[in-house]
């Protein structure tokens, strides 16, 4: 029998797992280096835009969360705008 690999949303990081991608907005954090891992592991699991920007936000401080909601991209689930 052979194992069938996870793909989608599910197939995603656990947002509190130890070693998930994170995002934490401190001053040494770079948002690209974190959005290109981000959407490394996105491609990786077959991802539409859609699902990649509904996702996101999980990786993402929650003390942040408003601010990434309020951009353009976000709000249009655009991922290339995002």
């Amino acid at each position: 029998m052979s194992a069938t690999a996870v793909r989608g949303i599910a197939g995603m990081p656990y947002p509190q797992a130890k070693f998930a991608l994170y995002f934490s907005s401190k001053v040494n954090q770079d948002v690209e280096d974190f959005l290109d891992e981000y959407e490394e592991k996105a491609n990786d699991n077959n991802l539409t835009c859609t699902q990649k920007v509904e996702t996101v936000i999980q990786y993402i401080v929650k003390t942040q969360h408003h601010i990434w909601k309020s951009l353009l991209g976000y709000i249009n689930h655009d991922w290339d705008n995002l």
